[in-house]
């Protein structure tokens, strides 16, 4: 597997365009899951009305609560893992995991500015 490249500024600066403006889009995959239990818990109801599967409904809606979020969020972070962290160091552009930011600006601002990563100084942008 060949290292994903480098963006260029305007990917970059496409990418975390607009990342503190709520959106509908950023519901969806929240959606999704929601309608997924929605289904799962009518499909169970309909199919195993006389509960004589629960363990396996219950192994497989633990499946489903654990699994389809871990699975989304490495997707993620391996199809966009050039916009959100360094490839060299792993630190992260954005938000940290509570949601917060360190310095007084996101990270990612630096980034455009310089094209570099604040950390390492690894080049980040292609176009510079």
């Amino acid at each position: 597997m060949s290292p994903a490249p480098q963006p260029t500024r305007d990917e970059f600066a496409a990418y975390w365009k607009g990342h503190d403006t709520p959106s509908w889009r950023r519901l969806v995959p929240h959606a999704i899951y929601l309608g997924g239990l929605a289904l799962y818990a009518f499909a169970v109801r309909r199919l195993d009305a006389e509960g004589r599967f629960w363990f396996l409904s219950i192994a497989a809606a633990s499946a489903y609560l654990i699994l389809l979020p871990y699975l989304f969020i490495r997707w993620v972070h391996t199809r966009k893992a050039r916009f959100i962290r360094c490839l060299r160091c792993g630190d992260w552009f954005g938000q940290d995991s509570s949601g917060r930011y360190h310095g007084p600006n996101p990270k990612f601002r630096t980034v455009l500015q310089t094209g570099k990563c604040g950390k390492c100084g690894t080049q980040i942008l292609l176009d510079l």
